[in-house]
């Protein structure tokens, strides 16, 4: 299975591909949100694979363990199914807003 990280930015895409056995995540959609601190920090969001159980942190550690510095997440979020449009695009919109919502604030 290939364990992918895309970053969506206005002008360029960034995405990094590691491999991993028996990974419990189906689905990965990384977005950008607004932070104190950096300007902009990446928030991911992952579907599990049917009848699997994991911690969001271990989820966290595993992928941040592969990427740059800047590219690491600074929260994960799980989640039944990604918002997606009628033809099948995840809605990282979606995602950037909820994730904006009063109780969210990225300090760094």
């Amino acid at each position: 299975m290939i364990f992918e990280l895309m970053l969506l930015k206005p002008s360029m895409v960034v995405a990094g591909k590691e491999q991993a056995r028996q990974a419990p995540v189906a689905e990965v959609a990384v977005v950008g949100v607004t932070s104190g601190k950096w300007g902009e920090t990446p928030v991911g969001y992952v579907t599990l694979k049917p009848g699997v159980q994991a911690d969001a942190e271990d989820i966290r550690a595993f992928a941040n363990a592969r990427v740059g510095k800047t590219q690491r997440l600074s929260d994960l979020i799980v989640l039944d199914v990604l918002p997606r449009s009628h033809i099948g695009k995840v809605l990282k919109k979606e995602l950037r807003d909820e994730y904006r919502g009063p109780a969210r604030t990225v300090a760094a």
